[in-house]
């Protein structure tokens, strides 16, 4: 590719906003000689201050290593098959089609281009008329599954179920049928769902168009479609019944097992963040939630979200693909951390860790889903989940972050060490019913005298969840019978009951509990406080109260060559009884009075 770069690629005024659009020839239009799978395109330069007409391509590049070539400018090209297959089911018969197409459009061999050019591409998406998604080569059922949505959509008084009235179907498919709930399974499992770049460019778009199969298909109406089997599921047809409940092992390379449930909700849960202002949101929160996505190169597990944050961050956030991953964490981390003055983005750090030169205050974005239980899906829902309730905590009070480098991998923290962990349970979060009863039992008495009013406010980090409303709600005294709750949830988890509990009271508490401890360990401190940390804590480990931090966090302390304390974090921590602030009034100190804490 380097070789015919200089006639594809002329270079682009950055003061002019400039950037390249792909027309794409009509196949008429190619000689009678050239083979009907030839894929030509011509490039011109336009201005994103003044853009024409255009459609910007998602998609999955695929395997580097299979390509096929096709003729830009005049010159042989080696797109990817899955960049080849998208470009061959998009290109018309007898008409341009003006395509904005990354791999072609932006010159990957030039790194100071490509920085500049992604760090345009919230623009990009936003102008263009619409996003043409490519799910890629269809399988047997993406015909199946896309027509039953359509149909959803298209009658919101049809059941899923049989013998309640109109019934929706495919032929003679249904919701009790295993090859409908495995082709709407595999439908939202496909790639496409998987990779990081896929987030913005459906998000940012004015309408996006899925390309499945022969199918085309509106973003709005498969969302149409989806909505009305979640709330036939909740109104009226019973969620459990039939085949769409039943988990199915559909990728090769993936050995977990899905239902139809969990991939409808990922969808909607996608479509839930459409029409939101950046400003409206965490960005930490965005990098959270979509973390188990997948990119090809791991800088763009923060780049290819950039386009989310607000646009305060554009110019802050240096985009740099020739430097290293580690340095372009730590520079993220820190830089955001001395814009906003918080430390949202620290709640992140849990779990295992792939970069050994990476600092430890910084997320290590590079994980992948897989079988270790703190890199899993499961695992980083809750961890947004504890993002989205730290509105409720302020451990740090009106402090704010005070960041300072002093060398590479190392900065000064303002803080103070509040209290020490001496007693660390096991992990508990995923365990069977009945070894999560010998879990309460255990850590009960690990707490020792703690009256059991606070243990139990302890155990649900002060939090319950709506089952109505669908959202957490902080504990508060006089609403509602909070004790009868939590009592209720303390004798079904001892009772060693199946989890399938109904009672929702119960799951109120439950939910709590599930997200507050998941990952962590119940401790408890030489002071005699109780609360959650993360599992790879240890006793001498230390709670700290950092400023700018919701919650707080505990450190590792260790020693520099030089014998300077210096200390690694471990991650943030539950602990009752200051997470309002009152660590300060504790240890007599003031929001202004804080000391430099060595983070490396």
């Amino acid at each position: 590719m380097e070789e015919s770069a200089a006639g594809v690629y002329q270079k682009l005024n950055k003061s002019q906003r400039q950037f390249r659009l792909l027309h794409l020839q009509p196949t008429n239009a190619f000689n009678q000689d050239d083979s009907a799978d030839n894929i030509v395109g011509e490039l011109s330069v336009e201005s994103l201050d003044d853009p024409p007409d255009y459609e910007a391509l998602s998609y999955v590049w695929g395997d580097p290593g299979n390509c096929v070539d096709i003729t830009v400018n005049g010159f042989d090209f080696p797109a990817t098959r899955n960049l080849y297959q998208a470009l061959k089911r998009l290109v018309f018969k007898d008409q341009v089609r003006v395509l904005w197409v990354d791999a072609i459009c932006i010159n990957q061999a030039d790194f100071e281009e490509r920085s500049q050019q992604v760090g345009e591409m919230r623009h990009i998406y936003q102008s263009a008329k619409s996003v043409v998604a490519f799910l890629g080569d269809p399988y047997g059922g993406i015909e199946i599954a896309l027509r039953y949505l359509t149909l959803s959509a298209e009658d919101d008084s049809r059941h899923m179920q049989r013998g309640l009235g109109s019934h929706l179907s495919v032929g003679d498919l249904d919701a009790h049928s295993d090859e409908l709930a495995i082709a709407l399974i595999k439908l939202f499992y496909l790639p496409w769902w998987k990779r990081v770049w896929t987030v913005q460019e459906f998000l940012l778009a004015r309408e996006v168009i899925f390309y499945g199969g022969q199918h085309v298909i509106p973003a709005s109406i498969l969302a149409r479609g989806a909505s009305n089997l979640i709330n036939h599921g909740r109104l009226c047809c019973d969620p459990e019944a039939g085949s769409f409940s039943r988990k199915f092992s559909v990728d090769e390379d993936d050995d977990i097992s899905h239902d139809v449930w969990h991939g409808i909700n990922n969808f909607l849960g996608l479509t839930a963040w459409s029409g939101a202002s950046p400003d409206s949101r965490l960005f930490h929160w965005v990098l959270c939630v979509f973390r188990m996505r997948l990119a090809t190169d791991p800088r763009d597990k923060v780049y290819g979200l950039l386009g989310l944050a607000p646009e305060e961050l554009d110019g802050l956030i240096s985009l740099d693909y020739a430097a290293d991953v580690e340095r372009v964490f730590e520079t993220f981390t820190v830089e955001y951390v001395q814009y906003y003055k918080n430390l949202g983005l620290l709640s992140s750090l849990g779990g295992q860790r792939r970069l050994p030169n990476l600092p430890s205050f910084c997320p290590d974005w590079t994980i992948r889903p897989g079988n270790d239980a703190s890199n899993d899906e499961t695992m980083m829902v809750q961890v947004a989940n504890r993002i989205a309730v730290q509105q409720f905590h302020c451990a740090s009070g009106v402090s704010k972050a005070t960041w300072r480098r002093i060398g590479p991998g190392a900065i000064a923290a303002n803080g103070f060490v509040f209290d020490e962990i001496r007693d660390v349970s096991p992990e508990c979060w995923r365990q069977s019913q009945e070894r999560r009863r010998q879990w309460a039992k255990d850590i009960r008495a690990l707490a020792g005298q703690v009256e059991t009013r606070t243990f139990l406010r302890a155990l649900c980090g002060e939090l319950t969840f709506s089952v109505e409303r669908q959202i957490f709600e902080p504990v508060r005294d006089g609403e509602g019978d909070v004790e009868g709750r939590l009592e209720k949830w303390w004798k079904w988890i001892l009772s060693g009951e199946n989890n399938a509990t109904r009672d929702k009271d119960v799951i109120s508490v439950e939910q709590a509990v599930f997200t507050i401890s998941a990952g962590r360990s119940f401790v408890v401190t030489q002071k005699g406080y109780i609360g959650y940390a993360d599992q790879h804590c240890r006793p001498g480990h230390v709670v700290s109260i950092l400023g700018g931090g919701h919650a707080p966090f505990v450190l590792a302390p260790t020693l520099s060559g030089e014998g300077e304390p210096r200390h690694r974090v471990i991650g943030d921590a539950y602990i009752y009884g200051i997470m309002q602030g009152e660590a300060f009034g504790l240890a007599a100190r003031q929001a202004d009075q804080l000391d430099e804490i060595i983070l490396i």
